[in-house]
C-alpha cells in the first residue's frame, strides 16, 4: 500500500528547510533520528524523465515502407526449427 505524500510549506521554517535543502542539493536520501528513534525521512524530489518530442507521422512518411517487411506468408527456418535452436541455445549443441 502507498503512503500518500503530505506537502509542508517550510518557507518560513529554517529548521526544516535547511536540512530539505541539503537533501534536494546532495540528492541523498536522510534519515531525522531522535534520541535514537527514526522520526522521518527526508527524500529528494524524484525526478520526470523529459518527453521526447516526436512529429507526426503522415500519409507518405517513409516510415510505413516498413510495414510488413519481415513477413514472407511462409515460415522461416527458425520458425519451422524453433524446438532445434531452443535446444542448441540450452545445451550448447549444434544443429544438424
Amino acid at each position: 500500500m502507498a503512503h500518500e505524500r503530505v506537502p509542508i510549506d517550510v518557507t518560513n521554517n529554517p529548521v526544516l528547510r535547511v536540512p530539505g535543502e541539503e537533501v534536494k542539493r546532495t540528492g541523498t536520501t536522510t534519515l531525522l533520528r531522535a534520541d535514537g528513534e527514526e522520526l522521518a525521512c527526508v527524500a529528494p524530489p524524484r525526478r520526470r524523465s523529459p518527453r521526447l518530442a516526436g512529429k507526426p507521422t503522415t500519409a507518405g512518411d517513409p516510415f510505413w515502407s516498413l510495414t510488413g517487411i519481415a513477413d514472407s506468408g511462409a515460415p522461416s527456418h527458425v520458425a519451422e526449427n524453433v524446438d532445434a535452436y531452443l535446444a542448441e541455445a540450452n545445451m550448447g549443441k549444434p544443429i544438424k
